[in-house]
């Protein structure tokens, strides 16, 4: 999301809109993926906010010194 986007709220209400189409479907669990560089460090915190939890990093799966960050949330 832009930078001068953040803030107002768009993000997690479309992740929980997201989430509640999953659990209408009978979904338990949602996974999200980014990368391991620096500047997916705001990505990464706004999911832990939201509940989400690292479940695994693959190192260098993007390139080297890039890894994946999956993180899950049971919904």
């Amino acid at each position: 999301m832009h930078p001068d986007l953040r803030g107002r709220g768009l993000g997690k209400q479309l992740t929980a809109r997201t989430e509640e189409a999953i659990r209408a479907a009978g979904g338990h669990r949602v996974y999200i993926e980014t990368s391991s560089r620096e500047q997916y460090v705001p990505t990464r915190e706004f999911y832990l906010r939201i509940g989400y939890q690292v479940e695994a990093v693959v190192e260098d799966f993007y390139a080297p010194g890039d890894g994946k960050v999956i993180l899950v949330k049971v919904v």
